[in-house]
């Protein structure tokens, strides 16, 4: 258990020191390309937490993701609640820039 948690840890920090490499809106799409991923479904994802613990993992204040799907809504991405439609998903990609594992 303790070998599990250490490797959470420096799998977090790794990826939160990675973060400040990419814009916030490349953090996002990146993070909505993994939770596509995870959930296999290329067209709508669930975030596993409320808005503000997202930005927080993002490295993001709440009101910057607000302003980030603000403007990409209706483009590649519609949000109700907590669910999130992908309308682009190749566009997505393109925006993430790069996926990292």
């Amino acid at each position: 258990m303790l070998e599990y948690v250490a490797k959470q840890f420096r799998n977090n920090t790794s990826q939160t020191s990675s973060n400040y490499h990419c814009s916030g809106s490349q953090r996002l799409f990146c993070y909505l390309v993994k939770l596509s991923i995870i959930q296999d479904n290329r067209k709508k994802v669930v975030l596993p937490h409320s808005k503000s613990l997202v930005a927080a993992e993002l490295c993001i204040t709440p009101e910057n993701l607000s302003r980030i799907i603000t403007r990409f809504r209706g483009e590649i991405l519609e949000v109700n609640g907590s669910e999130i439609t992908i309308l682009n998903y190749a566009q997505l990609i393109s925006l993430c820039g790069h996926i990292r594992a």
